[in-house]
């Protein structure tokens, strides 16, 4: 058998160790670093995206959480706004019924004192109207005994408790 002639072992050893030298050589120079240069470039793609992952992350919090603060502090500010509206619209309603109840009081002050004016004017007329009446149904009651001027006389001077029994009657109507 040729193959174990051991003349060739030489040759064989020979090329065997050239070609392991140069596949050697060729694989560590060549081949090795474009595996490693696509092992890096994936690494730094994916390290990379993580990064970058992580720093979205981080600016979402970062937003949640101001954005968590502006709320509160928009309620807050909604808060005061409504206590405020609140305060004005009790004042206004409070300034409003006090105008009202002080206009009403105004007008009952003034009606009253138009209702006096009239009172006595009617008093006046009634006085005025009646003692003549008056004066006449005592002289022909009196079948002229008592005079006119004397009857007229006495009456003037009981005017005023005259009026006096007029208003203890209208105060107890």
């Amino acid at each position: 058998m040729p193959q174990l002639d051991v003349s060739t072992y030489s040759s064989q050893l020979f090329w065997l160790f050239l070609s392991f030298v140069t596949l050697y050589f060729v694989i560590k120079t060549k081949i090795i670093p474009l595996f490693e240069d696509l092992r890096q470039k994936r690494w730094d793609n994916i390290h990379g995206t993580q990064r970058v992952a992580e720093r979205f992350m981080k600016e979402g919090n970062d937003v949640h959480s101001e954005s968590k603060e502006m709320l509160e502090i928009a309620k807050k500010k909604s808060n005061d706004i409504l206590v405020e509206a609140d305060r004005e619209a009790k004042s206004h309603f409070s300034e409003g019924r006090l105008k009202f109840l002080s206009s009403v009081q105004d007008r009952l002050l003034k009606t009253k004192s138009i209702l006096k004016d009239q009172e006595l004017e009617v008093e006046k007329n009634i006085i005025e109207g009646v003692g003549p009446l008056t004066v006449d149904i005592v002289v022909k009651s009196s079948n002229n005994v008592l005079s006119k001027d004397k009857v007229r006389n006495y009456l003037n001077n009981n005017v005023s408790s005259i009026r006096k029994t007029l208003n203890l009657r209208s105060n107890n109507v």
